[in-house]
């Protein structure tokens, strides 16, 4: 899937807008759109990073979530060569 939108706000929580469907995800995204990501988390700054330059590529990502998360917590991320 793209990374079609990156909307971060003031309390440090990323909310990331794929082109899929979030409906479909073993967790519960923020408005059934947004899997989300913590500033806070141990590693935000380096999966961050890759989601930018995945958008910024137009390139694909997987996301993988925290199964039953709300919010879908993302656990990590991958971006292969295409």
């Amino acid at each position: 899937m793209y990374v079609e939108t990156l909307y971060i706000n003031a309390s440090g929580i990323i909310y990331i807008g794929t082109s899929g469907d979030e409906t479909l995800m073993s967790c519960s995204a923020v408005s059934d759109v947004y899997v989300t990501l913590k500033r806070s988390e141990p590693a935000a700054d380096m999966i961050f990073s890759t989601l930018l330059a995945a958008q910024m590529a137009d390139k694909k990502v997987h996301i993988r979530t925290v199964d039953k998360s709300v919010g879908c917590k993302i656990a990590y991320v991958t971006l292969d060569k295409q």
